[in-house]
C-alpha cells in the first residue's frame, strides 16, 4: 500500500506548506493592522497569542 518514503515525503511537503502558511498569516494579520486605525485603549492581540491561549482551529 504505502511505503515508508511516502510517509517522510507527506511530512516534509506538510511542514513546508505548514512554513509558508504560517508566514502567509503574519504578513496578512500586519496588513490588516496596518489598514485599520486602533481605537483608543484597545490593545492587538495576535494570532500567536490567540494559539498560545489555546484557541485552535478547532475551537472556533
Amino acid at each position: 500500500m504505502f511505503q515508508k518514503t511516502d510517509f517522510w515525503i507527506g511530512l516534509a511537503v506538510g511542514a513546508v506548506a505548514g512554513i509558508f502558511g504560517y508566514r502567509f498569516m503574519q504578513e496578512r494579520e500586519q496588513q490588516l493592522a496596518a489598514m485599520q486605525p486602533m481605537a483608543a485603549g484597545q490593545v492587538p492581540l495576535p494570532c500567536a497569542a490567540i494559539w498560545r491561549k489555546g484557541w485552535g482551529a478547532w475551537k472556533l
